[in-house]
């Protein structure tokens, strides 16, 4: 099982290993009204789940900037901006894989999506961080009957 620290540490470690981002923790609050940008991955076998990702077109900007040393404004948020989220979906989802055992048991990370919104029905985890003001929100959410 992965609490909020977990993922908050998991996070952290994936923004400053892929892309120099350094993240601090912050309040929920701020993410709903400025989160703009949502991607999701899911991971199924012995553990199945989600990880869902909202953010600011500030953040994803700044993370798409990060990664492909560009400014951010010379950056399409709908284009590099989006597949910066979804790329980071996919580092994110790979963590949570490996924390929940996924080296040792037969569990497979699907492909990335880019959605409309992150809706977070049942159980949750979640943790916020920002970066230089730009929120970002993860939300595990492990399936109901999951191992």
């Amino acid at each position: 099982m992965i609490d909020s620290t977990q993922l908050e540490e998991l996070v952290s470690q994936a923004l400053e290993r892929t892309a120099f981002v350094f993240a601090e923790h912050t309040e929920h609050d701020l993410v709903k009204s400025q989160a703009t940008r949502y991607a999701m991955i899911a991971y199924e076998g012995d553990a199945r789940g989600e990880v869902h990702l909202a953010a600011s077109d500030g953040f994803a900007l700044e993370l798409a900037s990060s990664l492909l040393g560009e400014e951010p404004e010379d950056l399409d948020i709908d284009t590099e901006g989006l597949e910066a989220l979804s790329e980071l979906a996919n580092i994110i989802g790979g963590s949570v894989v490996l924390a929940l055992g996924g080296d040792q048991r037969p569990i497979t990370l699907g492909l990335p999506n880019i959605t409309q919104a992150c809706a977070a029905p049942g159980f949750a985890i979640y943790c916020v961080v920002e970066s230089m003001g730009e929120p970002l929100c993860v939300t595990w959410m492990p399936a109901a009957n999951a191992a």
